[in-house]
């Protein structure tokens, strides 16, 4: 496949998946907008069937794991030779009359009943969270947000009551006490930082956070405290009082909150609109025994 041929080949699929390098790389596409995709354009042919960018765009949503290894001409040459390959093999099922019993007949209207669900679910999220629905539930959030008091602590980790013990003498001697956990303590992550964060009082496992909470002053620590982790050793490094997460932290949740909340009352107004009846349970017994 020369290279002017792979452009055009990934030129055709933009257009319909404009975010393919970034849907690789982990970020978003717009499944409905590129499944609506308009006059796609013909890359090329298997017999009479016509291969567009389209077919190009919903295959490399299918297999974002591998593109994502692949090198750009790789994943041009991928591309094509699956959309190749799904087309021969089709067209042989075909021809074998693999199409032609009701099973078949089944899945396919499955299958296009997944796809009318998928763009459903984006029409609905597409009106669920724009800025102004967002907006709205960020200011719902914070004005029932309740602030609360939180500390944060070095933590030290050892073994042993023994070993516990040499840590709080080298402590109480004045050493700093990010040193002596990089040196002492049995927690890995204290070769990084001993820093636990913020938390507020409840959020460690009890015999931790009742002893750090009840410490007077920034700077105290407490004396060796026995779990079944071992034996710790805190110190009261800061205070504040927690506030609100900012918009930007918040909107994702905020997004599938309103998601959530958008797609069961639409299935609730679908279930009025069109009926449903359940004619066997699970276990094949009737429900209504």
């Amino acid at each position: 496949m020369n290279i002017s041929f792979k452009t055009s080949l990934f030129a055709a699929a933009l257009s319909c998946l404009v975010l393919l390098p970034g849907a690789v790389a982990g970020q978003e596409s717009d499944q409905a907008g590129n499944l609506r995709a308009e006059q796609p354009t013909v890359i090329a042919r298997v017999g009479d069937v016509e291969i567009t960018g389209v077919d190009i765009a919903v295959i490399a949503e299918k297999s974002l794991d591998r593109l994502a290894q692949m090198s750009a001409e790789e994943r041009a040459d991928y591309l094509m030779q699956t959309a190749i390959d799904l087309n021969l093999m089709a067209l042989a099922a075909q021809d074998l009359g693999l199409d032609d019993n009701e099973v078949f007949q089944r899945r396919l209207a499955f299958e296009q009943t997944r796809l009318l669900q998928e763009l459903f679910i984006q029409h609905v999220v597409s009106g669920a969270t724009d800025e102004t629905a967002l907006q709205g539930a960020y200011e719902t959030y914070v004005a029932g947000y309740r602030p609360v008091a939180e500390r944060s602590f070095g933590h030290i980790l050892a073994e042993t009551q023994e070993a516990a013990d040499q840590i709080l003498a080298r402590l109480e001697a004045g050493e700093d006490f990010e040193t002596v956990a990089r040196e002492m303590s049995a927690d890995p992550s204290a070769q990084v930082s001993a820093d636990l964060g913020f938390m507020a009082e409840g959020e460690m496992i009890a015999p931790l956070s009742d002893a750090g909470f009840a410490l007077g002053s920034v700077g105290d620590i407490t004396s060796p405290i026995a779990t079944q982790f071992g034996w710790h050793i805190l110190k009261f490094e800061d205070e504040r009082t927690s506030a609100p997460d900012s918009f930007e932290d918040k909107r994702s949740e905020l997004g599938s909150t309103l998601v959530e909340a958008a797609l069961a009352s639409e299935l609730a107004a679908l279930g009025e609109k069109y009926g449903t009846v359940i004619l066997e349970s699970d276990t094949g017994a009737d429900p209504a025994d």
